[in-house]
């Protein structure tokens, strides 16, 4: 970020980035931000100081970078007072424009209207008092132009929004070729999800409900000014006791009055919504659906409407947390580890940790339970470091139950060397707990410690009712068994085990099975829905199934298949088509011997001079030994005879493949 002479420009890395400037001004007034926007050219985004200010920027949780408008002259030596040529420039002073007097028309009292004027008409004459007389005057034509132009660009950078019900109505001067273009300058309305336009941040902003002093006062005080002269119910005063008891997190009483002295849900369905909110249950309607994406209080109260863990990934994140930091404190007590687990959820990792960290500094007693959460969201995102420190934290014993549950979630996620005590502790747990609420939770918790440490058998016996466990079991079973657990267990499984597995899971304890040669075994593990015919073609051939082979490649075009149709042909005796494939392949030699496995005896040239073409070359006699020898012809006999000794032995010298 460096200085301009109207305030700084911001320059990122990226080329031709683009910006969200529609929701600038909801957050900063024009009183110190005098203008923002994106410079065409250049990309850099221009930031006008409309007061005695300076800026500071710096990057927050290595994701954010936070521009900082701070009243008064900068530091001494601040980089961000020197232009990016490197020029220093003087701070920033009052930066209030000025305007000059008004000089009057000398041939006409009529203001002009810069939204009336036509391109083609000419503009009336504009005397000045300039020293030197009259001056030329200027194209106003031009200028609306220019102006129309800047405003267009403006809109596309989100600084101006184009507002149809702000036409002027034609007037009868003008053509139906006019350009008429009407602007409305301010910020865009805030919209849900699904279109609407949000609700006031007033309306749900629960903060000012009441003054935070005595709950008892204030409540008989609200209850006292419902009923007026002739016991008629106020309208007005009871929405206010409602919201009073709202705001201490009484709920359920907050129901009872809108079902007894108003209409129930239909007098507020909002305020119906959150008194079961404030009372850590969800809303049987939720009147707050799309609403997450709201830049006031309704973003909070829609997030919290949603069941448990779920995301949203439009959330207004920081809408959510400035409404939670205004919340009473033993509303943020109870509402903090539920929103942080959804705002993790939606991909809102910074913001999670914001309200979990209020969590831990609790006076309340629950700053434990900021703690497991923290450490389940570290878990989550894969952070074992974090989660550690966060279970570190952990000092109530009545949360030791859920802190040696998540410990063992994080034994799994390393895959360390576990303490025999941190065992016989969850042992016990599961052997006083086991039968309670948390009993599923601990029973996972013992399974997952009791695979690290190798006894698979009980790993897999206290998972059998809970398929997750199971899963993550049959996961780490392919890399973390010895030979002999993993034989039993896969030998063990069933066929709804292999069901539940995933298909990349199930091929990985398929091939463990074929590389300790089970392939019987290891075909059960892959099916023809899988999509994977090589695999499934590899296992066959391990049986000897040619014919299976051929068939499972059939339309599969890959040099693993060829490979695979090559054996198949092999171990079918189908030498012949096995050489058709080499040939094609240009595997010459390969081919021919396969060739003469087939009987072909009468060999192309690549092998002429390999002894098994001498041999079949051969012209072994035919003489019947009646005939009668002479002298000549049996030396003659003898040379070819230790011909023929002399190939036949270099053909048993050669080694045989295959």
């Amino acid at each position: 970020m460096a200085r301009t002479d109207a305030g700084y420009e911001l320059r990122l890395s990226t080329s031709n980035p683009r910006f969200d400037l529609s929701r600038v001004y909801q957050l900063i007034d024009r009183n110190r931000l005098k203008s923002i926007w994106a410079d065409p050219r250049s990309g850099d985004l221009q930031l006008g100081i409309g007061c005695n200010c300076h800026a500071e920027a710096y990057l927050w949780q290595e994701r954010w970078v936070v521009i900082d408008i701070k009243d008064g002259p900068p530091l001494a030596g601040s980089a961000f007072e020197k232009t990016f040529a490197g020029n220093l420039l003087p701070p920033l002073g009052d930066t209030t424009q000025r305007r000059p007097r008004q000089r009057p028309l000398s041939n006409s009292e009529t203001s002009y209207d810069w939204t009336k004027i036509k391109p083609d008409s000419k503009v009336p004459t504009v005397a000045s008092d300039l020293a030197g007389g009259a001056q030329s005057p200027p194209d106003l034509a031009d200028f609306r132009n220019a102006l129309i132009a800047n405003l267009d660009r403006e809109g596309a950078n989100g600084v101006v929004r184009f507002s149809p019900s702000a036409a002027v109505e034609p007037s009868s001067t003008q053509g139906a070729g006019d350009d008429e273009r009407q602007f409305a300058i301010g910020d865009n309305r805030d919209l849900t999800r699904n279109g609407n336009t949000c609700p006031p941040h007033d309306k749900l902003n629960l903060a000012d409900w009441a003054e935070g002093e005595s709950p008892a006062t204030e409540m008989a005080k609200s209850r006292a000014a419902i009923l007026g002269e002739f016991d008629r119910v106020d309208r007005t005063d009871l929405i206010s006791a409602v919201k009073v008891h709202l705001y201490y997190s009484f709920g359920a009483e907050a129901r009872s009055l809108l079902a007894s002295m108003g209409e129930g849900q239909a007098e507020d369905p909002a305020l119906w919504a959150l008194s079961y909110l404030v009372d850590g249950s969800l809303p049987d309607e939720n009147p707050f659906v799309g609403q997450e994406t709201c830049s006031g209080a309704a973003a909070l109260w829609a997030l919290a409407a949603l069941p448990a863990k779920s995301a949203s990934p439009d959330v207004e994140a920081n809408a959510v947390v400035q409404t939670f930091m205004s919340l009473p404190a033993p509303l943020k007590d109870l509402m903090a580890s539920d929103l942080a687990a959804k705002l993790q959820a939606s991909g809102k990792p910074a913001q999670a940790d914001i309200l979990l960290n209020t969590l831990r500094r609790s006076t309340s007693g629950r700053a434990d339970t900021g703690f497991l959460v923290a450490a389940q969201l570290a878990l989550d995102r894969n952070d074992a470091e974090l989660a550690q420190q966060a279970l570190d934290g952990i000092k109530d014993p009545a949360q030791s139950a859920q802190a040696l549950i998540l410990r063992a979630e994080l034994a799994f996620d390393q895959k360390s060397a576990i303490d025999p005590a941190f065992v016989t502790e969850l042992e016990a747990l599961n052997f006083s707990q086991g039968a309670g609420p948390d009993g599923p939770a601990i029973a996972r918790g013992l399974a997952l410690v009791k695979s690290v440490t190798g006894d698979w058998t009980e790993a897999f016996a206290l998972a059998a009712s809970d398929s997750s466990t199971a899963q993550d079991l049959w996961a780490f079973l392919p890399e973390g068994a010895g030979d002999r657990d993993f034989l039993v267990q896969s030998a063990r499984a069933t066929k709804e085990d292999r069901a539940m597995i995933s298909t990349a899971n199930r091929i990985q304890i398929a091939d463990r099975l074929l590389a300790l040669g089970l392939p019987d075994l290891a075909t059960d593990w892959i099916s023809p829905q899988d999509d994977q015919p090589e695999r499934l073609a590899t296992l066959q051939l391990a049986q000897r199934d040619g014919r299976s082979v051929l068939q499972t490649l059939i339309g599969i075009d890959s040099a693993t298949a060829t490979e695979l149709r090559i054996k198949a042909f092999e171990s079918l005796g189908s030498f012949d088509r096995a050489a058709d494939l080499l040939a094609r392949e240009g595997r010459l030699e390969e081919a021919v011997r396969l060739r003469r496995w087939a009987g072909d005896w009468d060999l192309p040239d690549p092998i002429a001079d390999t002894p098994w073409s001498a041999l079949a070359q051969m012209d072994l006699p035919q003489d019947s030994i009646d005939a009668p020898v002479s002298l000549s012809s049996t030396r003659s006999l003898l040379t070819k005879t230790e011909e023929q000794v002399s190939t036949i032995r270099a053909l048993l010298d050669q080694t045989m493949v295959d």
